[in-house]
């Protein structure tokens, strides 16, 4: 029979603040994270949906200027495939409502070109700019092709479970990919936004434990991107849904850093051995602590 002491104590574990802050003093300041990463250090592109909001600007929001011109590359787009559609007859279902929102202020005249619906457009600009706006957001589709993060100083760390690394200072850019499924086809448009600074900032690290494993599992908030757009003069707020599509990589990209599997603490005055059967870290604020349940075995 095995001579196993099944009543041994667990074990308690405290992660020093030394040991985040001796991390952080290491780290090269500024450093940028890439997401997707590639090796050769240029852009790993991907698809990756984002939530994305339409909302006319009211001159609150901090948002950076559109140097791109989206407003414009879609309504062009949506001009393209108006006059598409209008040369091989009615449009499908689908499309009805840019269709009719633009037909109704360029009338029936024949030859249509794309400088005349685009001056019909803006001699009502203001109303037909806030009815695109929103009809757009039943047609248009945003993914996110790569997200550069880049650390421009040192953070501060606070100890817990989750361990907050605040104080961040950070520039973020992307490239995103804005889609419009009109007149049937997908016309797309890509653009990379400048970089734009976040104060402030915090970083979660979530301790979770997978069996006998101990997993960081960082995430982010806020630092979705907010574009002023203008459309016909009338200027808006796009804004981009970043920081899920930032998580959920991150997520994917989690990182075991205790491995409790094959771990013992020799006893030699007892002639035992204490083999870890079970990993706890408790959430908590202020420390960081890591209890290990298990039994006593023989040497």
């Amino acid at each position: 029979m095995r001579d196993t002491l099944k009543s041994a104590p667990a074990i308690t574990a405290a992660v020093g603040d030394i040991v985040i802050n001796d991390l952080l003093d290491q780290l090269p300041y500024p450093f940028t994270v890439q997401l997707p990463s590639s090796r050769d250090g240029a852009p790993s592109e991907g698809d990756f949906p984002s939530e994305y909001a339409w909302a006319l600007d009211d001159g609150r929001t901090d948002a950076v200027e559109d140097e791109a011109d989206i407003g414009r590359a879609i309504l062009v787009a949506a001009i393209k495939g108006y006059l598409e559609a209008d040369q091989v007859g009615a449009p499908d279902p689908s499309d009805r409502e840019l269709y009719d929102l633009i037909a109704a202020r360029v009338g029936q005249s024949p030859g249509r070109t794309e400088s005349s619906v685009m001056s019909a457009l803006e001699a009502d600009s203001a109303a037909f700019a806030r009815a695109f706006a929103d009809a757009l957001a039943r047609v248009a589709s945003v993914s996110i092709q790569w997200v550069k993060v880049t650390v421009v100083r040192r953070p501060l760390a606070t100890l817990g479970n989750p361990l907050r690394i605040g104080n961040l200072n950070l520039k973020v850019q992307a490239k995103v990919r804005a889609c419009i499924r009109i007149f049937g086809r997908r016309i797309c448009t890509d653009v990379t936004s400048p970089n734009v600074e976040f104060q402030a900032q915090e970083v979660r690290i979530d301790l979770q434990t997978r069996g006998l494993q101990i997993w960081a599992v960082p995430s982010i908030k806020n630092i979705d991107l907010v574009i002023r757009v203008r459309i016909l003069g009338v200027s808006f707020t796009f804004t981009i849904g970043v920081t899920g599509v930032v998580n959920g990589l991150l997520k994917d990209r989690s990182v075991m850093v205790f491995d409790a599997t094959t771990l013992r603490f020799p006893l030699p005055t007892l002639n035992r051995a204490f083999a870890v059967t079970a990993v706890e870290v408790p959430a908590t604020t202020g420390a960081t602590t890591v209890n290990l349940s298990g039994t006593y075995t023989p040497l």
